[in-house]
C-alpha cells in the first residue's frame, strides 16, 4: 500500500481509491484485514485522512462516514446539485453519525447567493440532532481558480489573496484548530478497522 501512495510537493500524499467505492469492498476479508495492517504501519505519520468520496450517498461508503470526524458537503448552486445535496443530508441524519458538518457552496457568482443556500441547509441540518452543522462557506468563481487548474498547481499557493484561497484556509484553520472528542466516536484505531470494514 505505501508504494502505492504517491507524495507530492505541497505537503500531502495522494491515494487513488479506484473508480467507485465498490472497487475496495471487493475485497475479500483477509485482503481487508492486510491492508489495514499496511495503512497503520505509516498511519502515525499522517495528520489528516481526506476521502473525496464523489457526488451522492453510496451505502458501501458507511465505514468512511461512520469513521470521519468531519463531514464537508460540496455543493454548487444549480438546483440539482442542491436537491441532491438536501437528499444526501435526509439519508446522513437516518445513521448515527457524530462528525461535525461543514458546507460548501463552491462557484457562487455573489456571497449573498451563497449565504441564502447555507441558511437554508443550516435550517435542514437543525432539524435532526445528530447532524452537528458547524459552519459554511461561499466560494465565489475566480478565473484564477481555472488557470491554476490548467497549470496543474494548488491555486491556495499560486493565488494566496483571492476569496476561494481565503474560504479554503478559513475551513482548514477552523478543522485543524479544533479537536473533536466524543466518547461515541471510538478509538482512531476503532474507526479505522470500520472504514475497512473489519468488525470491532
Amino acid at each position: 500500500l505505501s508504494q502505492l501512495v504517491e507524495r507530492t510537493d505541497y505537503g500531502f500524499w495522494l491515494l487513488s481509491g479506484g473508480n467507485s467505492a465498490g472497487d475496495f469492498y471487493a475485497f475479500q476479508l483477509g485482503e481487508r484485514e492486510r491492508l489495514f495492517s499496511e495503512f497503520y504501519e505509516f498511519a502515525g505519520d499522517i495528520d489528516f485522512i481526506l476521502f473525496d468520496t464523489g457526488a451522492g450517498y453510496s451505502e458501501a461508503l458507511d465505514g468512511i462516514y461512520q469513521a470521519s470526524n468531519d463531514f464537508i458537503l460540496v455543493i454548487t448552486p444549480e438546483p440539482t446539485a442542491v436537491m441532491d445535496g438536501y437528499t444526501l443530508v435526509k439519508l446522513l441524519s437516518m445513521r448515527k453519525l457524530y462528525s461535525r458538518f461543514f458546507l460548501v457552496v463552491n462557484m457562487v457568482n455573489d456571497l449573498s447567493e451563497g449565504r441564502l443556500l447555507i441558511e437554508r441547509f443550516q435550517d435542514v441540518t437543525d432539524r435532526f440532532a445528530n447532524l452537528n452543522f458547524q459552519k459554511g462557506y461561499s466560494i465565489l468563481m475566480d478565473q484564477h481558480v481555472r488557470k491554476a487548474v490548467r497549470d496543474q498547481m494548488p491555486f491556495t499557493l499560486s493565488y494566496k489573496n483571492i476569496q476561494p484561497s481565503l474560504a479554503i484556509m478559513g475551513l482548514s484553520s477552523m478543522i485543524s484548530g479544533e479537536d473533536i472528542q466524543n466518547a461515541n466516536h471510538g478509538s482512531f484505531t476503532e474507526r479505522i478497522k470500520n472504514l475497512f470494514g473489519l468488525r470491532r
